[in-house]
């Protein structure tokens, strides 16, 4: 019983170790680029898809985000940066998964359920759909629908020290930024290439201001007036998928040390007895 116990201590501190050198190696890291978007060509609001060192550089050139010229730049960048695509909720897309090196608990939940929808004990995938938080990781995977790159906004602007939030309307998702130095509020949607030089306060109150942004986008008249009932207040809040991040980083970095703390506590009380 005392080798079994003790050679269930040494796996769980080298566990532990192995998972937090994942973990390291992945600070680093970035995903590999999605295959169906690595040589797509497609325009919104005439912006073209770029790849993830042009979006970048455009970024590095960045020199602060003060006023309405800064986030018309910034939402052309992360619109060129990111394709729109997801796989709906009964498809399954591999290419979407974590990498270990990102989230290995996120990469190990994706692949179970995978195996269980193979085996038939699960319907549907949703763990395997997850979307990424970190804005470098978006950009470098270079895919998502107007959530995803709206969370790849938001990090980004808050890693500016910008206060900054993802804004869930009822059936799109945008990024809500500001006040910044001009004293305005911003509404970011890099997914349709459009921003709003209005406050989610003026937005909420009059929906119908966000269409001439959308109009001088070149959307029709159709798809406006929808956007049109997205913004109007009932059934919108903040995106719930943001408040996960740090739940997922304390098992990212929570289990490992825990695997290694539990497996030194049980060689000690051994070696005691």
């Amino acid at each position: 019983m005392k080798r079994i116990i003790g050679l269930f201590a040494g796996l769980s501190i080298f566990l532990g170790i192995s998972l937090t050198v994942l973990n390291v190696v992945g600070m680093t890291y970035l995903p590999s680029r999605h295959p169906d978007a690595v040589d797509s060509v497609r325009e919104k609001a005439g912006i073209s898809l770029n790849q993830p060192e042009e979006v970048f550089l455009d970024l590095e050139a960045v020199t602060g985000v003060r006023n309405e010229d800064d986030i018309r730049n910034i939402t052309k960048i992360f619109s060129s940066g990111v394709m729109h695509y997801w796989p709906e909720p009964g498809q399954r897309d591999e290419n979407i998964f974590y990498d270990w090196r990102e989230n290995w608990f996120l990469a190990l939940a994706g692949h179970v359920e995978a195996f269980l929808l193979d085996a038939g004990a699960l319907s549907t995938a949703k763990l395997g759909r997850l979307e990424r938080l970190d804005y470098e990781n978006i950009i470098s995977k270079g895919v998502g629908f107007c959530s995803q790159v709206s969370l790849a906004v938001t990090d980004y602007l808050q890693d500016q020290g910008l206060k900054s939030y993802v804004w869930g309307l009822d059936g799109h998702v945008v990024s809500v930024v500001g006040p910044l130095v001009d004293g305005q509020e911003y509404i970011v949607d890099a997914d349709y290439g459009v921003y709003l030089p209005y406050s989610r306060a003026e937005i909420e109150q009059s929906p119908d201001l966000i269409r001439s942004a959308y109009d001088h986008a070149g959307y029709d008249k159709k798809l406006v007036d929808k956007l049109v009932d997205y913004y109007d207040p009932k059934g919108n809040d903040e995106y719930g998928m943001s408040r996960w991040e740090v739940v997922f980083d304390g098992i990212k970095w929570g289990v490992p040390l825990l695997m290694v703390l539990f497996g030194a506590i049980f060689l000690r009380f051994m070696r005691r007895r």
